[in-house]
């Protein structure tokens, strides 16, 4: 009796627990007076970020993910490996999502660097449309979708955060030309897609789905799987209505995307699974949950006032399922399952968002100050994340901007310089960051991956990793550093200016060129290297 009369409770005002359409096929008019906010507040922070992607924030990643568009530039049959000097070589990098945007790239005449630019556009676009799409379809008020725009990139927490797939301003700002956030917001149109479908199963719209399922997974494995708990969580309602007909619809759309994911050509992306090569990298994810993820506490409430009107609420059971993953992943060790903070965050702030535009018409003293803490929760993420602005404001208010915001990141610097020296194919030594992390997106290799390539057994990265180090050791003697040299055919090696001394008399080294804040390129020889050592 108690569930009938929780989920027998009128709804509150402006929300909707059926898929909505957004406005409707009517006059134009109709359709900007439903959609003028969302645009408002969506277009200036698009073009803020188009201004920062014109500075090229070279970061983290970006010279992987460069690298694997420019290598399916030069072969979209035989890439070989994006990293490292292997003509055999297979990627997970290598995606639907990065194999067409490289054919793009190359039709528009576009590097690999133009095409992260266009990549970050089209990234964007798919984002910001996509979270005002399941707000609009959640929420009858126009003003629910601008308000989840500000709540999914502003209401994180008090400290600056960014990460590669983590949809926060400053994350945004920096690597939205990433695949994650093409997952991202590809997860996001899919659920809107499985709700509708839900609302009127018809095959071949979810056979559509099906295939675009698999298109998010592939993309990227980690995105791919949040997306698939938005999907169980959007179906999870509907599908104690589902006739035994639409339920085998919905099993032969399973058992397509599985077939899809299979047979993708490039990588098997089934054996990432259980893999834990990433896990070091995303153990940091766990430091500072108030710091970074504390705004989100606030949504909670939204999620009990949601899950108290239906206990299958899709915003509540993505949350708790989220939420679930990442906690396994800290007791199990499995650190890469921290990603999953994405998607529970994204469930709180759409969820807070619907919410929040009613509280604002409410009397209720509680709710109102639910909506003023979270307004102002939201300003300080504001804040929080506004670095960036001080790479953009005129050089007279550069000071003033860097008093009164958080300290900028420091941009990296481009290895033009360096690139201009070296051929395709070029295999270069480099451990300093971010040389190590840029210099394979102007199509050379490394002896060992900046970043962990799941492509690689761990024998095979271990001897590498061993070997690099070991050349950049000042314990390692001239005879071992040069077989090593020899064993990987290295043609150059950028040293950080620390490392440059180990070089500067080696045998069959030769200094070419210094380039900015020190860093040293070296030529090695391979003809002056003692061949019998490899």
């Amino acid at each position: 009796m108690a569930v009938t009369s929780t989920l027998s409770r009128p709804r509150e005002e402006g929300t909707t627990t059926e898929p909505r359409t957004g406005p409707g096929p009517g006059s134009t008019a109709q359709w900007w007076t439903a959609w003028w906010p969302s645009i408002a507040i969506c277009a200036p922070f698009a073009a803020f970020v188009w201004l920062v992607v014109q500075r090229e924030p070279w970061m983290w990643d970006y010279g992987q993910h460069a690298s694997v568009i420019d290598r399916l530039q030069q072969s979209l049959t035989h890439p070989g490996n994006p990293l490292l000097d292997l003509p055999n070589g297979s990627s997970p990098y290598y995606t639907p999502y990065t194999v067409a945007a490289a054919c793009v790239g190359r039709m528009l005449g576009l590097t690999a660097f133009g095409t992260l630019k266009l990549c970050a556009l089209f990234n964007m676009l798919l984002l910001f449309s996509g979270v005002c799409r399941v707000t609009a379809m959640s929420s009858t008020s126009r003003w629910a979708p601008p308000t989840a725009v500000l709540f999914a990139l502003f209401l994180w927490g008090p400290h600056s955060f960014s990460g590669a797939g983590y949809h926060c301003a400053l994350g945004v700002a920096l690597t939205v030309g990433f695949p994650s956030y093409f997952a991202l917001g590809a997860a996001l149109h899919l659920w809107v897609a499985v709700a509708r479908w839900a609302h009127r199963p018809r095959p071949v719209p979810l056979l559509l789905i099906s295939l675009a399922a698999a298109v998010t997974l592939i993309s990227h494995t980690i995105a791919g799987t949040g997306a698939l708990l938005g999907c169980a969580a959007f179906l999870a309602r509907p599908f104690t209505r589902l006739t035994g007909a639409q339920r085998l619809q919905l099993a032969s759309a399973v058992a397509l995307f599985a077939a899809s994911v299979i047979s993708w050509p490039y990588y098997n992306v089934l054996t990432l699974a259980g893999s834990g090569q990433l896990d070091a990298l995303h153990v940091r994810a766990y430091d500072d949950l108030l710091g970074v993820y504390g705004f989100g506490v606030l949504g909670i409430v939204a999620i009990l006032v949601r899950a108290r009107r239906d206990v299958l609420d899709p915003f509540a059971l993505l949350a708790c399922m989220a939420l679930a993953a990442v906690t396994y992943g800290w007791f199990s060790g499995h650190y890469t399952l921290s990603r999953m903070f994405v998607f529970a965050m994204l469930s709180l702030q759409l969820a807070l968002a619907i919410e929040w535009v009613t509280w604002l018409r409410r009397r209720n003293g509680i709710k109102r100050l639910l909506a003023g803490a979270t307004a102002s929760a939201c300003a300080v993420g504001i804040w929080a994340q506004s670095s960036p602005v001080v790479w953009l404001v005129p050089t007279p208010l550069k000071t003033a901007a860097e008093r009164a915001l958080p300290p900028a990141l420091q941009l990296w610097p481009h290895l033009d310089w360096a690139a201009a020296y070296m051929r395709r194919g070029d295999v270069v030594a480099a451990t300093a960051k971010p040389l190590s992390h840029l210099i394979p997106a102007y199509g050379v290799s490394l002896i060992s991956p900046a970043w962990p390539d799941p492509a690689l057994s761990n024998r095979e990265s271990a001897a590498r990793a061993q070997a690099q180090r070991a050349l950049f050791s000042p314990r390692t003697t001239p005879p071992l550093r040069q077989e090593i040299l020899a064993r990987y055919q290295v043609r150059w090696i950028l040293a950080s200016p620390d490392q440059a001394a180990l070089f500067a008399r080696a045998g069959g080294v030769t200094e070419v060129r210094r380039g900015p804040q020190g860093t040293v390129l070296f030529r090695a020889r391979p003809g002056a290297v003692d061949q019998s050592v490899r």
